[in-house]
């Protein structure tokens, strides 16, 4: 039985096509992927059946499949060598256009750009000061960017201060307009980390150097001093002293990463993050088997969730100690934003946990079991973070919204998360064997999209 089913995972896996993995051939046109697509499945569907005759062994192939397309591979040196790689690289802080993924178009934002091993207390300082930020994991290197696109005055000189603390002095000659006039000079600059501006203000003038103080705008970690009038012994000490060193940019990053180095975050990393590293798994297991799926995952219970953003919704200012051990109601809704709320391209319509009869708590985390929108359920508070706790479900609790008269459509593509959500479609006992025919004669008739 098992070299049958590995047999055939193995013709079976490798064709089949991932959404964001693989282009199609030009010559196709959309109808007639779709067709060919379609096709492939049926092929593959009467190969199974062929060879599987007892729903005993169907079950078997549809774990199997779920296996091998779902399973995590096990990256653990990759975890390892992106962290040691991590561990050599300076924290940045820049101003940019910065293009999330999903969103369609380019931010002006500030970037905080931090290694691997130091982003999770960058993500606690940053929840701690109620910064609100994107955190994207680039493909090309081991770092977490925190993209801010309304940071204010305040939090803006708080970060660049943090930052500066690590950045290195740097001297030489640049071209700068000290007058005003729009004509450039070269001139001495010393650029001095935003911490120690003030300290080295008042060395400079204590010995009779003037001073004109530049904001540098793409990097607002650093303070330039302009020294128009300096003497040439003083220059060449500070030459001597800072002229080597240069403040780190993005494209220094990439010189300190080996070519081949597989980007790979730790687990907790990727949960508080978005990836460009990280794809999606196939659904290879639904649409080849979707009534055995079915069968298998309505007898699922939805025990445990884990809840992010805490910081970011309505409960920003709770302190939560107060509600561990407690039991609450809560609702699975739409998260609802305005238009050019700068996050209205991510958030709005994602599912969102409500207290009920209170505000939105926050949004389910990557790796947690989640629940479709219309949702109840009661659930104890426990294994509270920051910016994050746990809700243990009383699993007899949940309630699932009945949907009223909706398209075939709809329908279809809602199937498979009410069932992922751990309840029975099949509600009465008399409706047994009308509804398991109509689930599979929608699978055997349904037109997947790519």
């Amino acid at each position: 039985m098992c070299l049958r089913f590995y047999s055939l995972l193995k013709r079976l896996v490798p064709k089949f096509p991932e959404k964001n993995g693989k282009s199609y051939p030009k010559i196709f046109l959309k109808t007639s992927i779709k067709e060919a697509i379609s096709i492939l499945y049926d092929s593959y569907r009467a190969e199974i059946h062929e060879v599987f005759e007892t729903e005993t062994e169907k079950e078997q192939v549809a774990l199997a499949i779920w296996d091998i397309a779902h399973r995590r591979d096990d990256l653990t040196r990759e975890r390892q060598a992106s962290l040691e790689v991590a561990e050599g690289l300076p924290v940045l802080f820049e101003q940019g256009s910065y293009e999330l993924p999903g969103v369609p178009f380019e931010l002006e934002a500030h970037i905080l750009t931090v290694p691997f091993d130091r982003a999770e207390d960058w993500c606690d300082r940053l929840d701690g000061w109620e910064v609100y930020y994107d955190a994207v994991i680039p493909r090309d290197l081991p770092v977490v960017d925190f993209v801010m696109s309304d940071l204010s005055v305040e939090e803006l000189d708080t970060i660049a201060a943090e930052v500066s603390r690590s950045l290195p002095m740097t001297f030489g000659q640049h071209e700068c307009d000290i007058n005003g006039d729009g004509f450039t000079q070269p001139c001495n600059v010393l650029t001095v980390p935003k911490n120690k501006a003030e300290e080295w203000i008042e060395k400079l003038t204590a010995n009779g150097i003037s001073v004109e103080v530049m904001e540098n705008l793409q990097v607002p970690a650093v303070v330039e001093l302009v020294l128009p009038d300096l003497w040439s012994s003083n220059a060449e000490m500070l030459e001597a002293r800072f002229g080597q060193n240069r403040i780190p940019d993005r494209l220094s990053l990439h010189g300190q990463v080996p070519h081949d180095l597989r980007i790979t975050p730790s687990p907790e990393l990727a949960a508080r993050t978005q990836s460009e590293v990280m794809q999606g798994k196939a659904a290879l297991a639904y649409l080849l088997m979707t009534e055995q799926i079915c069968n298998l995952l309505e007898q699922h219970q939805v025990d445990q969730i884990r809840v992010i953003g805490l910081r970011h919704n309505d409960y920003a200012n709770e302190n939560f100690d107060r509600w561990q051990g407690r039991t609450c109601t809560f609702s699975v809704i739409a998260m609802e934003m305005e238009p050019n709320h700068p996050q209205y391209h991510r958030y709005n319509g994602v599912p969102a946990i409500q207290v009920e009869e209170g505000g939105v708590l926050g949004v389910f985390a990557p790796e947690s079991a989640k629940l479709p929108i219309g949702t109840r359920f009661t659930a104890m508070i426990e294994d509270m973070t920051r910016s994050a706790l746990s809700l243990n479900i009383e699993s007899e609790s949940i309630r699932i919204r009945e949907q009223e008269q909706e398209p075939e459509s709809a329908q279809k593509s809602q199937l498979a998360v009410v069932e992922l959500a751990g309840r029975r479609v099949r509600e009465k006992e008399g409706g047994d064997r009308q509804q398991s025919a109509s689930l599979q004669k929608r699978s055997q008739s349904a037109d997947y999209e790519l």
